[in-house]
């Protein structure tokens, strides 16, 4: 790289130059170079660590970040800022790390790193929500002083996750009435948590007055959660309709949605022109042929189900394994399914196959 290079001629090289070098390549999306660059540096700041953590977080790796972040508080020649927080809480919110988020939140308590922060509050909030803790973030937000728009987004996202649809509607009144104006991510929160709880008239009324009172311009998530809260309750025309009148191309998210909801409904015609339109937007995607061989299969068409698994195989699509993560004493461990490679992984199966044994009562006495 160009940058590199030039930085390879300088004759003086300070803190600040190494960081904007490490940032070049976070901003290419470049992580092997720019952690390359973080070990070669002579001397690191909290900008330094605080740059590559959220590089890791942002770049779909979480768990690095969070590794950085302990070796950063291991290491003790650089404290943690506000910043480094923040980074590290949105690596814990990404894949679930509530005890390591929790020895944050405390580390921050005990040395009085900004608990009035906005910012910071905002993270910790997202991160209790998302582990599942909507309650905590409920009482974080209510001992802030401040709160943004970014604040209250939040916490009507976590009553759409958690299945709250009314307290968040209820959310949405409350920020209005506090004279803080949402913006196109807190309509798409409320949207979302009608959807799930099939608050059919709300929904609509709130996509309404989305665009006509405060003069937001829909995204693509605003009507696949329409389309969605259409298809829950029954109304496939007028959810087709709105699909044909959007402004934008409707993605695969909206066609899955609508299918699912076809299936439901037992609209096969519809379902099947949906089922179309997903193969075609994504020819690879091992789960569209799944959910069009099932739709096909649940019909009693399973000559056309077979056709879907047969263009499967000629084209080489293999179903890609799930993966689940879980939390032990601070610990983040990662497995795919059927996966034997884990260094545990003989300990474990054996366990499950005593599980799975008809006096599977007696093993947790002799583990206990």
């Amino acid at each position: 790289m160009v940058a590199e290079l030039v930085f390879d001629w300088m004759l003086v090289r300070d803190v600040a130059s190494w960081n904007s070098l490490l940032n070049g390549f976070i901003l290419c999306n470049d992580l092997e170079a720019s952690h390359r660059v973080f070990d070669k540096m002579p001397v690191r700041n909290a900008v330094s660590w605080s740059a590559l953590i959220s590089g890791y977080v942002k770049g779909k790796e979480p768990l690095v970040g969070m590794k950085l972040f302990k070796e950063m508080r291991s290491q003790g020649e650089v404290n943690p800022t506000i910043v480094t927080i923040v980074a590290v809480l949105a690596g814990c919110a990404d894949n679930g790390g509530l005890y390591f988020g929790g020895s944050v939140y405390g580390y921050v308590k005990k040395v009085n790193l900004g608990e009035k922060n906005i910012v910071l509050n905002n993270a910790l909030m997202d991160m209790y929500s998302k582990c599942g803790y909507h309650d905590v973030s409920v009482m974080i937000f209510n001992e802030m002083v401040e709160r943004d728009v970014f604040s209250w987004t939040i916490l009507i996202t976590g009553c759409a996750f958690h299945g709250k649809g009314k307290q968040a509607l209820q959310l949405l009144s409350d920020m209005l009435e506090s004279g803080v104006a949402p913006n196109e991510v807190t309509f798409l929160s409320a949207l979302s948590a009608c959807s799930h709880e099939g608050l059919f008239v709300e929904g609509q009324e709130l996509f309404r007055n989305m665009v006509q009172c405060y003069g937001l311009k829909p995204m693509i998530e605003h009507y696949g959660c329409v389309v969605d809260l259409l298809g829950r309750a029954g109304l496939l025309e007028e959810a087709k309709i709105l699909i044909k009148q959007m402004p934008m191309s409707p993605d695969v998210a909206i066609w899955r949605s609508f299918l699912c909801a076809c299936l439901i409904h037992g609209e096969l015609d519809l379902a099947e022109m949906a089922g179309e339109k997903l193969m075609k937007l994504e020819p690879d995607d091992d789960g569209v042929y799944a959910l069009v061989s099932h739709m096909y299969c649940s019909s009693s068409r399973h000559e056309d189900g077979l056709k879907i698994r047969k263009k499967m195989r000629n084209k080489k699509i293999r179903k890609r394994p799930g993966c689940s993560w879980i939390e032990v004493n601070g610990s983040v461990h990662e497995f795919l399914a059927v996966d034997r490679s884990y260094v545990a992984a003989t300990n474990i199966y054996r366990i499950l196959q005593c599980i799975n044994e008809p006096n599977r009562e007696f093993l947790w006495l002799e583990l206990e």
